[in-house]
């Protein structure tokens, strides 16, 4: 079941939200836990109900693993049932995958399973871990199975995140279930929920059409992309996946906020990040926060203590950031996309180890305007850069792209510029392979592009990297926040604490209304077919 369908909106949230306040009023709190699960299930298996079979396996098997590991504290146990949930993911995520490239590279003929990939399978897997850790360590007592199955199952993230920890939000759901009725933060929800499906139905969904005309006409071999073809398309996608998702994000955050709970954020502005090391801190948060956890420092510990190697640092960095390719999706894209990432984010500490080493330690708050503009430039640029492999549908594509964005085909200006430029710089940059041919426009983005197209993707990158986002507009404060400074141009030149944030106001009101009335045409339109896009990861 998807957020933006009619029946979620219209059906599924108005009976789940008042079944579960009526249940705790009348009937308590486990029978209200117990509504929450079973409108979960409801919502997961909605479109394939086989797959409640898979996810209600995976938690009895979890729960009673830790439940063992309480007792027991046994490392060795802990070893098998992370071993045991990468197994489950690797074989619906990886199986097919793993086979293909055998019989690539050994000539086989081994068939493959032909297996459907279960939906949020990364997503519920990866929350089970940290409860097994925790279990391991004793941080958890007397949680029932029930309890446990509502915390994984709670259907605002069940599909794509934001991955969460028990720890967060067990705790809440006891308050929830006990304590009043809390109109503010319901109300809030709406906001959220309505500036989401905002972000998804009128400015994600619309992008794709430009998206999915320049990357389909690439992937069937009928286009020749100009510079500016290239760089359209990728910009524009990666405003596509970032609305897209933040867009389902907030939704979460919503929803989650009408049953009194608070999901921890995901993104912060990460198209205002100054570095790569900082872009990672903004974009898919709670991601990053577990390879980091469970990843990194456990590789720095395994490989720090038996090394001398002062170098192993960006050696556990760039794995880290392989394995995060890897989990988007079986495809060598992915990965490429994600050692692309792990090879710029070595770059970024080598830099700043440089600094340090001759004196300059870094300080993103005192880093002048100049500084900060040019290195949002470079950093907005390379993550563009790097979404067309990940959206690519093969390297060939892929190729096709970057050999317009970085003149590997050639420099081609405009005719007109020999008279700006003089026949003696004319005849050095022929010298250099310049050609010169065609009109201005045509020379750098294809005509068929409309002035309004163009202006709209414009508008959003000064969007997303001047303006305070959602989170700040709400007042939207966790503990999960990072608390590494970030040190964007426009937070350079506007503090934006010290904006009005929402309040439940009569302005909030109207203006929620209006976000949530916007995408009811394409919602009520039975023909207009939308997914997420993290619903394929």
């Amino acid at each position: 079941m998807l957020f933006v369908s009619q029946v979620f909106i219209f059906v599924f949230l108005p009976i789940s939200v008042i079944g579960f306040y009526a249940m705790r009023r009348t009937l308590g709190n486990r029978a209200a836990l117990a509504w929450l699960f079973g409108a979960s299930l409801f919502f997961y298996g909605y479109n394939y109900p086989p797959y409640v079979l898979l996810i209600l396996a995976s938690y009895t098997i979890n729960f009673l693993g830790a439940r063992r590991l309480q007792q027991t504290g046994s490392r060795s146990l802990l070893v098998l049932m992370i071993g045991l949930n990468l197994g489950y993911l690797g074989y619906f995520k990886y199986f097919n995958f793993f086979v293909d490239n055998l019989n690539s590279m050994l000539g086989l003929h081994m068939p493959n399973g032909h297996i459907a990939l279960p939906l949020g399978i990364s997503f519920y897997t990866f929350q089970q871990i940290p409860y097994l850790v925790g279990a391991y360590q004793r941080q958890f007592h007397n949680v029932g199975f029930l309890k446990y199955c509502v915390v994984n199952s709670f259907f605002p993230h069940l599909i794509a995140g934001p991955i969460i920890w028990h720890r967060e939000i067990a705790p809440q759901l006891e308050r929830a279930a006990t304590e009043r009725f809390n109109a503010a933060d319901f109300a809030r929800g709406v906001t959220f929920f309505s500036i989401g499906l905002f972000k998804k139905i009128i400015i994600a969904d619309n992008l794709a059409y430009l998206v999915d005309d320049i990357f389909g006409a690439v992937e069937g071999g009928h286009a020749q992309l100009t510079f500016g073809d290239s760089w359209l398309g990728a910009v524009a996608y990666g405003l596509q996946i970032y609305f897209d998702f933040s867009g389902y994000s907030e939704m979460a955050i919503g929803l989650a906020l009408m049953f009194g709970i608070r999901f921890p954020i995901n993104f912060f502005s990460p198209y205002k990040a100054t570095s790569i090391i900082e872009f990672w801190r903004r974009w898919h948060m709670t991601m990053t926060r577990f390879f980091q956890e469970y990843v990194y420092v456990p590789l720095q510990f395994a490989i720090g203590r038996r090394s001398e190697w002062t170098g192993f640092r960006y050696l556990i960095i760039f794995i880290m950031m392989f394995l995060v390719g890897l989990w988007h999706g079986a495809g060598w894209t992915w990965v490429v996309w994600g050692s692309a990432h792990g090879l710029l984010l070595v770059i970024n500490h080598l830099w700043r180890a440089g600094r340090s080493l001759a004196g300059v330690p870094y300080n993103p708050q005192r880093r002048l305007l100049a500084g900060r503009v040019f290195g949002w430039v470079l950093t907005f640029f390379a993550v563009m850069a790097c979404w067309v492999v990940f959206r690519a549908k093969d390297f060939a594509s892929a190729q096709v792209f970057y050999q317009a964005m970085f003149f590997a085909g050639g420099v081609r200006l405009p005719e007109s510029a020999v008279g700006l430029l003089g026949l003696d710089a004319w005849r050095i940059l022929s010298g250099l392979g310049v050609t010169f041919e065609g009109e201005w426009l045509s020379t750098f983005i294809s005509t068929k592009y409309s002035a309004l197209q163009l202006a709209s993707v414009f508008a959003l990158v000064a969007f997303v990297a001047l303006m305070p986002n959602t989170i700040q507009l709400m007042g939207y404060f966790t503990p999960v926040r990072s608390t590494q400074a970030f040190c964007a141009p426009a937070d350079a030149l506007v503090d934006w604490a010290k904006l009005p944030n929402w309040r439940p106001t009569w302005i909030w009101v109207a203006l929620t209304s209006v976000l949530f009335a916007a995408p009811l045409t394409s919602i009520l339109d039975d023909s207009a077919k939308t997914v997420f896009i993290y619903f394929n990861f």
